[in-house]
């Protein structure tokens, strides 16, 4: 599996104001279990078509939203970043409508990942990513519901990535809900990227289920992110993914309110690594649900760390905590601050997870996952974490 591309973005809007001074003047800030709420509403508006068309800048950037009320907000500097430079900002439109813009990071095609973050059992998705008012922006869209599929006001965190084949990985836009049964096909070539020489094609093999070949990359070593695109309440997790060959296979499930198998559209990561911008972070598979420590599978982990730059194989560890559903993931050697968390739910059920917040423990960096099954009732499940800073590491 794969860290987020050279251009990776992620927004995360705070209600917690002071944290860049409390970083500035020397103190861990950390991501707290946040009240999530419910506010007011907007219609979804004319999605911009996920894009734009192929270019070879890279870009990226990140953001943590806790507004939860209508009107506009700078993103927490310490859980924002934007590789431009500019400053992004989180508007909240009407209930469960948001757009971050990240100034000067405008650019065809890219890949978004979002995320509920913190208490509750609300979803987040993408629903579109374009230029935003400005020619130099890019927008992305967000839409949150609660499990009936009502809007709901709740936080999240976004991270946009474009790369420039630089980067070992690739990324996609699935861009048909409803293919032909078991014809692949090769979705927009504005909205993919792989670090090969080949588009990666999709397989609909099933209301709501598709297999994705990605080519010529290595199924070892790396990691997958999915999220469901679009203005419905539809959403998304990956089953797993395999070699084939030169190619991996990645199979996703997408459901709908009912917990049924649903037709949809989605953005889908896959990372070999770290961006190779240099950043240090790393991810893991949590495989085992219900063990209360253990070590991730080696084939699917790496950390990349101040300490121990490029660093492969143990050190990052896993486990579960009481409640049900309640999981962590753990980076050692790595800050809490100016830094971004994405999670995916793993397996063939319809099973959903969020990140619940990040936090120093000592000197690493905890990130607190919790899981539901589509009734919104915690449920133990396993999934897939990246974690990501803005501070460089020294390349090996």
């Amino acid at each position: 599996m794969s860290m987020l591309k050279n251009g990776i973005f992620a927004v995360l809007v705070s209600s917690f104001a002071s944290l860049a001074a409390t970083v500035a003047a020397g103190c861990v800030a950390d991501m707290q279990d946040p009240e999530a709420a419910a506010l007011s509403e907007e219609d979804t508006g004319s999605a911009e078509e996920a894009m734009l068309s192929s270019s070879s800048t890279q870009g990226f950037g990140w953001v943590w939203s806790t507004l939860t009320s209508v009107g506009t907000i700078n993103a927490n500097a310490s859980y924002s970043y934007n590789s431009a430079g500019g400053t992004n900002t989180i508007t909240n439109t009407g209930t469960g409508v948001y757009y971050v813009d990240f100034p000067n990071l405008a650019g065809a095609g890219g890949n978004v990942q979002v995320a509920s973050y913190g208490s509750g059992s609300d979803r987040c998705k993408v629903a579109s990513w374009g230029t935003g008012a400005l020619a130099t922006t890019l927008r992305v869209n967000v839409r949150c519901h609660t499990v009936g599929g009502a809007p709901v006001n709740t936080y999240f965190v976004a991270l946009y990535s474009r790369e420039n084949n630089s980067y070992g990985g690739a990324y996609l836009w699935n861009d048909q809900t409803s293919a032909s049964l078991n014809a692949p096909y090769t979705p927009s070539t504005t909205y993919q990227y792989t670090s090969g020489s080949q588009y990666s094609t999709i397989t609909r093999v099933n209301t709501g289920r598709y297999t994705v070949r990605v080519p010529g990359m290595s199924a070892t070593g790396s990691t997958v992110h999915v999220t469901a695109y679009g203005g419905g309440m539809e959403y998304c997790n990956v089953s797993g993914w395999t070699q084939s060959g030169a190619d991996t296979l990645i199979d996703v499930g997408c459901w709908g309110a009912a917990g049924a198998s649903a037709d949809s559209l989605f953005s889908l990561s896959y990372h070999l690594g770290l961006p190779s911008t240099g950043r240090v972070g790393g991810f893991a598979w949590a495989s085992d649900p219900v063990s209360s420590s253990y070590t991730p599978p080696a084939s699917y982990t790496r950390l990349y760390n101040t300490l121990h730059p490029c660093y492969f194989g143990p050190g990052i560890s896993a486990g579960h905590n009481a409640p049900v559903g309640s999981h962590f993931v753990r980076y050692p050697n790595m800050l809490s601050y100016n830094s971004t968390a994405m999670v995916t739910a793993y397996g063939y059920g319809n099973q959903y997870c969020k990140v619940s917040y990040w936090t120093g423990v000592g000197s690493d960096t905890q990130v607190n996952v919790q899981c539901y099954d589509y009734l919104g009732n915690p449920v133990n499940s396993q999934f897939t974490n990246t974690y990501l800073g803005a501070e460089m590491f020294t390349p090996c």
